[in-house]
């Protein structure tokens, strides 16, 4: 078997399952990676159509994360965590946070009052 008849082949296998989060990863990379081998005349024209429906289908099954968004990303801290898990963000927050309150506890105490008048 060539590699696409391969990726063809795991493709069928996943898209006859229940489509959970896990499989929906799984399809969307297999499909970027069989659109890239292919030749431009092999291509599927609604390739972006297929992998949506995929990923509405797993959302329905799984809980979606929330992730940060940023309408001004005006510094290197906020295009960092532009995009990335607002749960991931939060832990990585709650524990420089809780170093803060033992090594500079006035830096601490202003941060604080700042997020509680928000």
């Amino acid at each position: 078997m060539t590699n696409s008849e391969i990726i063809e082949q795991e493709i069928a296998e996943l898209e006859c399952k229940q489509i959970d989060y896990a499989t929906a990863q799984k399809l969307a990379w297999l499909y970027i990676v069989r659109d890239h081998i292919k030749t431009p005349k092999e291509r599927p024209v609604e390739v972006i159509d297929v992998v949506e429906a995929v990923r509405v289908e797993s959302v329905e099954t799984e809980q979606v994360k929330e992730v940060v968004k940023i309408s001004d990303a005006n510094s290197e801290f906020m295009q960092t965590i532009e995009g990335k898990d607002l749960d991931c963000v939060l832990a990585v927050i709650n524990e420089t946070m809780d170093t803060l309150q033992t090594t500079l506890p006035r830096i601490y105490n202003g941060m604080m009052a700042k997020l509680r008048e928000i």
